[in-house]
């Protein structure tokens, strides 16, 4: 079984006995984002590929899964292989789901032997918000950022006092969900905790997923000019594999997951310039079980980052950054591939122990005239084992009036291969003379907006050329060159005192160039989504709307080397709902696939059918 660690357990001990709660509305009108710039700007200035998933949004829609909030992203095209708990991926752009950064209040969660993340157990983590960038912004946080950015705020509150709130509900499959989240200030001291949980039997056998996310991130005054932070996080999660369809069933199989974070911050502020530095420390450790084998893989990231915004007169700022980061790959146990050997072949590896990185980081924000602002990035990473690689990023955003602002970007991105790809499933099927790819990004778009900023209206046409693509199962290859280009349109509109309609559509065309194929693996041509709710003093109702199309993957219920096959197109309609019984008491419901439908994400790996939930939610 996978050990248990101390400091994970010590972090949902403390998430889950603090004695205050969470639970602030949003309050500004125009909020501050961070992900596009490291420092904060209004959203209402954010480029027209960047997206904001807010608190109030978090909670009406009551999804758990980080993996299920990007659905409602224009861009990002979500895979899971079947139900709560399964392997998902995240395609942004038609770029590879290891091509996205997952940051929780700026600190980079670890990617693991795959660079994805355990997506499917990924819950939202108490956040405060959620900001995603489409697009190469490997200028910004380096590499594996080559497809986008996705950031979890975890904000501080900002007015002294102790807000709490509570969430427990029941449903389908005898699923149980709870949520609790805290958050106080007083005077010079700050925090927020949370904690969720969620089980599962999903609707195939051998498919329970359980799952335990806490965090926790305490700020301290020092002075006007310095504080100090300190941020964790930890998971745990346990899930049955039963495999796909095709397959004989594997009832015994299971996986077991955990990562932590803990991350100290210093920050101090002077007259026109700020400065931060802060230390990350994170694990992620898969135990996975079968009778026939037992793998323990670990991988363990450590990372130090300083960061210097200077303001030098209204219209000229920049920022200067650098970072050291450190890698180490470990597994051990009896391999999957030979588990057919007698006596079986231990695994042992930590020959690949370690990967370091050095990075420098340099941008500016130009203000050319009083409707014209350019920005310009340039980054320089010193990878160990895979070159120095410089990317860069330029973009200029021009006011057409008022209302209306026009947007133009050219970016570079870069991504090593991952553990997985060079080694393969315990250290077998791999490809070592792998090379990292490359991108280069050109993308321009319009954004409209009213004077109150309720409403918006977005779209965005992006261009990539991706060289050394890495593809392929079950031996990973270069694709020498391949291109996707594409258009995202997204709109959040508040229709009258009662109704409000958020909806997203993309349209992508991807083509591997050295095929000559005109799509790329799992990258569907269309994605929407919509949500469409009505709210009223003490009731609200609504439904939320995904579909995809025109999808190629592996048939690999087929003999090698797996042809291409058409996968499930789907029109999936939720519905949602909540009743204010008091002033802090509320219950809630949500039915997800109303109609039943019957659909394979993946192919082999059938989707959830209808399934609802219902609890309360207390805030205090």
């Amino acid at each position: 079984m996978i050990k248990s660690s101390v400091i994970s357990l010590l972090l949902i001990k403390i998430s889950f006995f603090a004695a205050s709660a969470y639970a602030q509305g949003e309050s500004d009108l125009d909020p501050m984002i961070v992900i596009e710039t490291k420092s904060p700007v209004p959203l209402s200035e954010s480029s027209p590929w960047v997206t904001r998933i807010s608190q109030e949004e978090l909670d009406g829609r009551q999804v758990y899964n980080l993996a299920d909030v990007l659905r409602s992203v224009p861009g990002m095209a979500v895979v899971r292989t079947g139900q709560l708990g399964g392997q998902t991926s995240v395609f942004s752009r038609g770029a590879e789901s290891n091509h996205i950064t997952y940051l929780y209040e700026g600190r980079k969660l670890n990617g693991g032997f795959s660079g994805t993340y355990n997506l499917g157990e990924l819950s939202t983590l108490g956040s405060s918000s959620i900001e995603v960038i489409r697009g190469s912004s490997s200028n910004l946080y380096g590499a594996n950022a080559i497809g986008g950015s996705v950031y979890l705020r975890n904000e501080l509150p900002e007015f002294d006092g102790v807000y709490s709130q509570a969430n427990l509900a029941f449903g389908s499959f005898d699923l149980l969900k709870t949520g609790y989240r805290s958050s106080f200030k007083n005077e010079d001291l700050a925090g927020n905790i949370g904690l969720m949980t969620l089980e599962t039997e999903n609707d195939r056998p051998n498919s329970k997923f359980e799952n335990l996310s806490s965090s926790f991130h305490f700020q301290k005054e020092i002075s006007n000019d310095v504080s100090i932070n300190l941020l964790g996080l930890g998971y745990l999660s346990d899930f049955g594999t039963a495999g796909a369809i095709y397959n004989s069933p594997t009832l015994d199989n299971f996986m077991e997951t955990e990562q932590y974070l803990l991350s100290p911050q210093i920050k101090v502020k002077g007259s026109n310039w700020d400065f931060q530095i802060k230390y990350s420390f994170s694990e992620d450790e898969i135990f996975s079980y079968s009778p026939d084998y037992q793998t323990n893989s670990l991988t363990e990231h450590q990372e130090v980052d300083t960061l210097i915004n200077i303001v030098n007169s209204d219209i000229l700022s920049f920022q200067i950054g650098a970072s050291y980061s450190t890698q180490h790959f470990q597994q051990e146990g009896y391999s999957a591939w030979n588990a057919f050997n007698i006596p079986p072949t231990p695994l042992d590896w930590n020959n690949y122990d370690r990967l370091e990185q050095i990075s420098t980081f340099a941008s500016l924000n130009y203000l050319l005239s009083d409707i014209t602002e350019f920005d310009a990035g340039v980054r320089y990473d010193d990878y160990s084992d895979f070159g120095n690689p410089t990317t860069y990023s330029f973009q200029i955003r021009r006011l057409i009036n008022q209302n209306f602002n026009a947007f133009s970007r050219f970016s570079t991105g870069f991504a090593p291969p991952t553990v997985l790809e060079l080694y393969g499933a315990e250290l077998s099927t791999g490809n070592p003379d792998l090379v990292a790819e490359e991108s280069v990004n050109y993308e321009i778009g319009l954004k409209l907006q009213n004077d109150e900023l309720t409403n918006n209206f977005q779209i965005s046409y992006f261009y990539t050329e991706y060289k050394n693509l890495i593809s392929g199962y079950p031996v990973a290859e270069n694709v020498n060159k391949s291109r996707v280009s594409g258009v995202e349109i997204s709109s959040k509109s508040i229709l009258n005192e009662n109704f409000t309609l958020n909806t997203s559509m993309s349209y992508l065309m991807a083509k591997n160039k050295d095929s000559g194929e005109d799509f790329l693996d799992r990258r569907p041509e269309f994605l929407g989504s919509l949500i469409l709710t009505y709210t009223n003093a003490s009731f609200s109702l609504g439904t939320e709307l995904n579909t995809r199309y025109n999808t190629r993957e592996k048939d690999f219920n087929a003999p090698f080397p797996y042809p291409f096959v058409e996968a499930d197109d789907f029109l999936i309609v939720g519905l949602l709902s909540s009743y204010k019984v008091t002033e802090g008491f509320k219950v809630f419901s949500r039915i997800d696939n109303v109609f039943d439908k019957e659909y394979e994400e993946v192919d082999g790996y059938p989707a959830l059918g209808m399934n609802a939930n219902a609890g309360i939610r207390y805030t205090f």
